[in-house]
């Protein structure tokens, strides 16, 4: 485990130093120590060795005694360590508080791991393997290293070996994953960092191997240049005598060009070689003989006659080089191309140490012979090293870059140029660069130790590794610290948490109960509700006096005022629950519009007031919406302003015009004003909750549940907008809102010219001699349904319950049915979905009239086949409205 966790250590080295941010096996040390004791120490101290002597050299003696002296001072490090902190941990973990956690800390990491960063540095110096002028960042990385891993790893290892105790069987992964997660993003941000370090450090190899290939191409540009000039001074002359040529050639060496020789090369037939070595000999003062690399049977010899400097150079005058192939065939390539040309690598004969070296030749012609006959040629000699080190050398020292290695390689394999300044054991970066010189190849590579590259050291890497752990080591603290009151927490949480659940279900329960109660009491109410109102209705019709008509209106409005009530109760326990639905649906705002004025135009009338409808009727008057919320919306701010306005009047003001960024859709800009009471400024926000009036003397003098205003505010947010008011004290109250409503793809092409009829007469138009089956079971419903649909002129057939409604339609035809819902014997939902099978039937068009008026009885009043929904108890108009759709359908 600690050769493991050792070699992991060593991914995280600042390189090219050997210390690492974190050492987790310095917390695994520790940690065995604190479980087993002394005992583990031999243990320890063999895998330190083992770890040691695989990164050193083994099989030298000096890297045994390396070894042994750093797994010894890792070794004193756990044990001092686990004797610091023993006396805290010889109490129950589970009493541990919060100042023996943090004693524990302090004691673990910064006393204990002084002592292998303060031994084994000054000993890794002494043995040459780090240099000494980096020993405070190398003992700083060490010391930190070991800290952070005795924090990371030895209290895992404790929690772990310990869960049981600690009751942590099942928290010890949660406990864990946190600083184990945090330490992973650590390190990956470590290794990103570091990764762009050594791209800087590359960028800085690149940068400088492309500095030596540009020297080095100018060196060579520099040759062609001098030997092109020398070319020409041997054209421009007629004999170029020992002293001129010697004259030019010190001209071009003062240039520092670096070259071995500057070389004459004479094109001699053989016929002339006696003679050519004779007059040779005359020039030079010595005897000079024929000199060759090798025997050569060319028509021709290249014998060289002058080279400088002289003194370096003697013994190769009169020397052949068509004797030798490489050169030979690089001369040759001049004569041939009337071009420069380069030879390949050759041993040099200059210097007591025969090297590797060039020769780049220029061929001279006789421009007064028409074939322009080459009579010789020119030549710079160059030693491979020379050539490469100066200009190497002044560069990189320039830029102190002193430990490098430079390799210049041909393609045939010749290594050009070694020099390498790297000792064994360095760190280094590399690069390769291949160009040519006169059509050959050259590969060159770099390499530069990365002390040399690095100025200053990493400290970027060594600080995201180093204080990453050191979040990942606090937050592993914090969890300890939190894990003494752990199960007192969750103890009470647990209890609290069943209390919540407890009321929870209690609230639920109530609040559902609540909801089956207004449902069922608001289809009870509603039953005697239709009665009294029908009845009402019934009893207008007779002959009354003045006094009985009277009584008649009084039981009119408390029926409306009590269905109101009613509806308002509901809406707003669907409010409380979430369960208020809109539903979208074709209708016509004319049609909406003119309801809303019939129903209170008699009211206000009566109560001395003036009503005023500020609209413009629509040619395209067909929209998608609600039609029920939006004229209940209207409706309570209307019945609001009647009940508060006693002087003066009330106004609807309803402008329309269509949304600039969709023309299929109208904005809708619908507001009601009136002269009452007015509310105070305080008390306007107020007014949108529920069961609350602007003043409680309100309640008492107009009556009112103070459900009106607030069921609107949540019915106009549903519809995508906002109820506002505007009021002043004593002037009178202004309730505004906008909608936008999309238009129905089937609009009304022109409107009627003619005096429209009202809805009883369109009513009668369509029922006049019609075949009706009203299915009712109660019978003063029976009566007031019987007698409205009398009034409009139709045949009415009774039946008592949805199996009597079907054995109706089984022998007669109805072109309309009316159906209750809830009914003996068979329900009208069932008996809707039998007659739409009958032959009789299917024809039908079935409309529920019932006091089930949810959204969810709707629904399943249409999926039954009903094509409408009149809710009880009915008001005569909605009756001949619903007639009239259905059987214009």
């Amino acid at each position: 485990m600690y050769f493991i966790a050792a070699l992991f250590g060593s991914l995280f080295s600042i390189k090219p130093d050997l210390a690492s941010a974190i050492w987790p096996a310095a917390g695994i040390a520790v940690g065995l120590c604190i479980l087993w004791g002394r005992t583990i120490l031999p243990a320890i101290a063999l895998a330190s060795l083992s770890y040691y002597l695989f990164g050193l050299q083994a099989y030298q003696p000096l890297n045994w005694i390396l070894g042994v002296a750093l797994a010894l001072s890792c070794t004193l490090q756990a044990y001092v360590g686990y004797r610091l902190v023993s006396p805290i941990l010889n109490k129950r973990f589970s009493l541990l508080t919060p100042t023996d956690i943090l004693k524990f800390f302090i004691r673990l990491a910064p006393i204990s791991c002084l002592i292998s960063a303060s031994i084994n540095i000054p000993i890794l110096i002494w043995a040459n393997i780090l240099p000494a002028n980096n020993w405070f960042f190398n003992w700083v990385t060490w010391w930190v290293g070991d800290l952070l891993g005795c924090l990371l790893i030895s209290p895992a290892i404790i929690l772990i070996t310990y869960r049981s105790l600690l009751n942590l069987k099942q928290n010890i992964v949660y406990l864990l994953t946190p600083s184990l997660l945090i330490f992973c993003l650590v390190i990956t941000a470590f290794q990103f960092s570091r990764v762009q370090q050594s791209e800087k450090q590359q960028e800085i190899v690149d940068k400088r191997i492309k500095e030596v290939e540009f020297l080095i191409k100018t060196r060579l540009e520099l040759y062609q240049v001098y030997l092109h000039s020398l070319a020409s001074f041997f054209n421009n002359s007629q004999q170029v005598t020992q002293a001129e040529f010697t004259n030019f050639s010190q001209q071009m060496l003062n240039n520092k060009i670096q070259t071995q020789a500057i070389e004459w090369i004479k094109v001699v037939e053989n016929t002339q070689i006696p003679e050519f070595y004779r007059q040779l000999s005359s020039i030079h003062g010595r005897e000079i003989k024929p000199l060759k690399f090798n025997p050569s049977q060319s028509k021709q010899i290249y014998p060289i006659v002058y080279a400088h400097p002289k003194a370096e150079n003697s013994k190769i005058i009169g020397l052949d080089l068509s004797s030798e192939k490489l050169r030979f065939n690089a001369l040759q390539k001049a004569i041939d191309s009337k071009e420069m040309s380069l030879s390949q690598p050759v041993d040099l004969f200059q210097g007591t140490v025969q090297k590797k070296g060039f020769l780049l030749f220029k061929a001279v012609f006789d421009s007064d012979k028409p074939t322009a006959t080459a009579i010789g040629l020119v030549a710079l000699v160059t030693n491979y090293y020379d050539l490469f080190n100066s200009i190497t050398y002044p560069l990189l020292n320039q830029v102190h870059t002193d430990k490098y290695q430079l390799q210049v390689t041909h393609p045939n394999g010749t290594m050009l140029f070694d020099k390498n300044q790297l000792s064994a054991n360095e760190h280094y970066l590399s690069q390769t660069s291949h160009f040519n010189f006169l059509d050959q190849p050259w590969q060159m590579k770099l390499s530069i130790s990365q002390n040399s590259i690095t100025a200053q050291k990493d400290w970027l890497s060594w600080s995201i590794l180093a204080i990453g752990t050191l979040i990942a080591v606090s937050v592993q603290l914090f969890i300890i610290w939190l894990m003494s009151n752990r199960n007192l927490i969750a103890r009470t949480v647990k209890r609290k948490t069943k209390e919540l659940n407890k009321e929870k279900e209690k609230a639920e329960q109530a609040t559902l109960q609540k909801t089956y109660f207004l449902a069922n009491m608001s289809h009870e109410l509603r039953t005697p509700l239709n009665a009294i109102m029908g009845l009402s209705d019934m009893l207008k019709t007779t002959e009354l006096d003045h006094t009985q008509q009277d009584y008649v209106r009084k039981i009119r409005v408390a029926s409306k005022t009590l269905l109101t009530l009613i509806s308002d109760v509901l809406d707003l326990s669907k409010v409380e629950t979430g369960k208020i639905e809109l539903e979208t649906e074709r209708f016509s705002l004319n049609r909406l519009v003119n309801r809303i004025t019939e129903l209170f135009s008699a009211q206000i009338k009566q109560k001395g007031l003036s009503f005023q409808v500020k609209y413009t009727p629509l040619v395209q008057d067909k929209l998608l919406g609600d039609e029920h919320r939006l004229q209940q919306v209207i409706m309570n701010l209307c019945s609001n302003a009647i009940k508060f306005t006693e002087y003066g009047g009330i106004q609807l003001a309803i402008t329309y015009k269509t949304d600039v960024n969709h023309n299929d859709q109208f904005w809708l800009h619908i507001e009601v004003t009136d002269t009452g009471t007015g509310i105070p400024q305080d008390r306007i926000t107020s007014i949108f909750d529920s069961f609350t009036q602007a003043d409680p003397s309100i309640t008492r003098k107009f009556g009112g549940t103070g459900l009106g205003l607030s069921i609107s505010q949540t019915l106009i947010k549903l519809m995508g907008g906002t109820l506002q008011c505007e009021s002043q004290l004593g002037v009178g109250s202004r309730f505004y809102f906008d909608l936008l409503l999309a238009k129905s793809e089937s609009q009304n092409k022109h409107l009627t010219t003619t005096q429209p009829l009202s809805l009883q007469q369109q009513a009668e138009q369509q029922l006049n001699g019609m075949p009706v089956l009203v299915a009712e079971d109660n019978e003063i419903n029976q009566q007031i349904i019987i007698f409205q649909l009398e009034q409009l002129g139709a045949n009415v057939t009774l039946a008592e319950n949805g199996q009597q409604a079907i054995d109706k339609v089984a022998s007669n035809h109805f072109p309309l049915i009316l159906m209750d819902i809830q009914m003996p014997v068979l329900d009208g939902i069932a008996a809707t979905t039998e007659i739409l099978k009958m032959e009789n039937g299917r024809n039908s068009k079935i409309v529920a009239m019932t006091a089930n008026v949810s959204i969810q009885d709707k629904k399943n009043c249409f999926n039954a086949g009903m094509i409408e929904h009149i809710p009880k108890p009915f008001d005569v108009d909605k009756l001949h409205q619903t007639i009239i759709d259905v059987l214009t359908k």
